[in-house]
């Protein structure tokens, strides 16, 4: 399978509540600010920092690792993800290993703005857009975006590791956009006509107030656009992750978007679930999670000068992809089934 070698890294920020809801101080019981599942500068809310990744689901194989690092420590708090949680507001900006261009940072504020649109809760994500919090505007605007020593940071999401599913659905449409504007794509952003870019445009405003009314009638073309790109084509690296858009399109957003009021553990399947009858065998999206260095193997194998945010491997071992055994006494199910739902 054909790798893009491009990285793809995320920090997404989460809020640690109380069981009577009321939001606790993470710097009282996060006792490491610079572990990977620490403090963002901010007293109240917490900040992952899994290991960047070339293929999306590698990324959100280390987010669960990381989440489940505080699992044991802070199994009595109740974890809550989405745009804002408890006054906070909450973010889930996306690294990419590419220097930032207009064309690419284009493609992110309407393709992929429009999928952040439909899947973010509505009243949530308004709120964190419009609500200045510190300094002089509010997070996450349309266009917020940050250039770093590796690539660039693409600051409008929201925190979307509610779910795994929507994690991965997301990351994994991010990566596809803009990996179609690198290859110039004809469903790049930069290659569509005149009407079909018109057909994508909306107001800042109708954004920033998460006006779903607004995105809706988009999708559809948006959709036609997605299962073109280069990056779902058979043998290239994304071909496995077309079930991940899917469950996006059709399980999150066709529902209304995700519903930003659960413990996340849950779904992360980092707490048994009761009265659920397990399957025993993991679902196919994620039978590869089970083969350690399967990604990175076969990168480094066609290309041994891959681009991990700007650093060759050359110079730079990339991190082996969690390995997630599957323990005899423990029901598979504990570990994989919530990576889908």
């Amino acid at each position: 399978m054909k790798s893009t070698g491009l990285s793809i890294g995320s920090d997404p920020e989460l809020c640690l509540l109380d069981k009577n809801l009321k939001l606790v101080r993470a710097a009282e019981v996060i006792n490491q600010e610079a572990s990977k599942f620490g403090l963002d500068g901010h007293n109240f809310i917490a900040e992952l920092r899994p290991n960047p990744a070339i293929h999306p689901r590698d990324l959100v194989a280390s987010i669960k690792e990381v989440l489940g690092s505080r699992a044991a420590q802070l199994q009595n708090l109740i974890w809550r993800a989405g745009p804002w949680v408890c006054d906070k507001p909450l973010g889930g900006h996306i690294h990419f290993g590419v220097p930032k261009e207009d064309h690419i940072i284009d493609a992110l504020n309407h393709q992929f703005a429009i999928l952040l649109a439909l899947t973010e809760p509505a009243k949530a994500a308004a709120t964190r857009r419009t609500h200045i919090f510190y300094g002089n505007k509010p997070y996450g605007q349309l266009g917020d975006v940050r250039s770093k020593e590796w690539g660039f940071e693409y600051r409008t999401p929201s925190s979307f590791i509610e779910k795994p599913g929507v994690a991965l659905g997301l990351l994994t449409a991010a990566k596809a956009i803009v990996w179609e504007e690198i290859q110039g794509g004809s469903q790049a952003f930069s290659k569509l006509t005149s009407p079909e870019r018109t057909n994508l445009t909306f107001s800042n405003d109708d954004f920033h107030q998460c006006n779903k009314a607004v995105f809706l009638p988009k999708l559809e073309a948006l959709k036609a656009q997605l299962a073109k790109m280069l990056y779902f084509k058979k043998g290239q690296e994304g071909s496995d992750l077309w079930t991940a858009m899917t469950y996006l399109l059709t399980h999150v957003i066709e529902k209304g978007g995700y519903v930003a009021d659960n413990d996340i553990k849950e779904k992360w399947k980092l707490v048994a679930s009761e009265n659920k009858t397990h399957s025993t065998q993991p679902p196919t999206l994620w039978q590869s999670l089970a083969q350690p260095g399967v990604w990175w193997s076969s990168i480094t194998a066609q290309n041994p000068n891959f681009v991990v945010h700007g650093i060759t491997t050359q110079a730079f071992s990339p991190p082996q992809p969690p390995n997630f055994p599957i323990p005899p006494s423990q029901d598979p199910e504990l570990i994989w089934g919530g990576l889908q739902v």
